[in-house]
């Protein structure tokens, strides 16, 4: 079977691509998260609506930003403007989906060119290219980490204006955009928190998958010996 370095470096990338578009896609996947913290954010009480009522707005925003089905907010108003953040959202959340999808598709492809015996990663510094994705990724929450510790508010702006460069669209008018009042910035900061532990958590099994098999070719090599 053909080993290639230079294919254990593009899975590497690959890997660490799935971990972080995955982690991204949870909070956005899992609708039950927004929904379970209803009412231990007050939603209701602050923001005026029924519980029916922020629940088919979330969904109908999810479903525009997932599915491609027409923007709405349910009963909610909106304005032009915060539209138009959700369609600029909208690239960023189709972008991490294509990126899911096609890092998944190369992964799979390389575990069947593996099992077929057809080419095969080569270990860098003895180690499978999956070790190095999860440190790789690991240094992902530990920035979010640190910029949440010191100040979320303000790393909220940053993130806004580092990924929607030159536009205020997102910063919403709560009477024409009441979809705000439904997403309060605690929401934000827990899917922040979600999205980090993600990542640690995928890091770390692919990191300690690594170590375990690293041990094993060297134990075997020790008994071939």
């Amino acid at each position: 079977m053909k080993q290639s370095k230079i294919w254990s470096v593009v899975l590497l990338f690959f890997g660490f691509i799935f971990i972080v578009a995955f982690s991204i896609a949870l909070p956005i996947w899992c609708r039950f998260f927004y929904y379970l913290q209803i009412e231990p954010l007050n939603i209701e009480q602050n923001s005026g609506f029924t519980r029916e009522q922020i629940i088919e707005a979330y969904d109908d925003v999810l479903d525009f930003l997932n599915f491609n089905q027409p923007f709405g907010t349910g009963e909610l108003k909106y304005s032009e403007s915060g539209k138009s953040h959700f369609e600029d959202c909208k690239v960023l959340f189709d972008l991490d989906t294509y990126a899911l999808i096609i890092s998944a598709a190369v992964l799979i492809a390389a575990a069947l060119l593996s099992k077929f015996r057809i080419l095969k990663p080569e270990k860098l510094f003895k180690f499978d290219f999956y070790f190095y994705s999860g440190v790789l990724a690991l240094v992902i929450p530990i920035v979010m980490g640190a910029a949440i510790a010191v100040d979320f508010d303000n790393a909220f702006v940053v993130f806004h204006k580092i990924f929607f460069p030159g536009k205020e669209n997102w910063q919403f008018s709560w009477h024409d955009d009441q979809i705000i009042r439904i997403l309060p910035s605690q929401f934000f900061f827990n899917c922040a928190i979600f999205i980090a532990v993600a990542l640690v958590v995928l890091s770390a099994t692919s990191i300690i998958i690594g170590i375990v098999n690293h041990r094993k070719c060297k134990r075997i090599e020790n008994f071939i010996k």
